[in-house]
């Protein structure tokens, strides 16, 4: 979730969610880096982008859940 306010922008990760499911698509986005190459491309085009190792993994995940359902 983004807050703006003028120039000043803070991003929060939200707590309400299923820390289960959160947790279970950080783990299979971390095992897909070795596993299949599109996903490696993915996650160290964000690395490269000064990401770090946990937000290159939640946008990998993301793109995951749009792809599995």
């Amino acid at each position: 979730m983004t807050k703006r306010s003028g120039k000043h922008r803070e991003c929060h990760q939200r707590w309400a969610c299923n820390k289960y499911l959160r947790y279970a698509v950080h783990l299979f986005s971390e095992h897909t880096i070795t596993r299949c190459a599109w996903a490696e491309i993915y996650y160290k085009a964000h690395r490269t982008k000064d990401h770090s190792h946990a937000r290159a993994l939640r946008c990998l995940g993301q793109r995951w859940l749009k792809i599995i359902p």
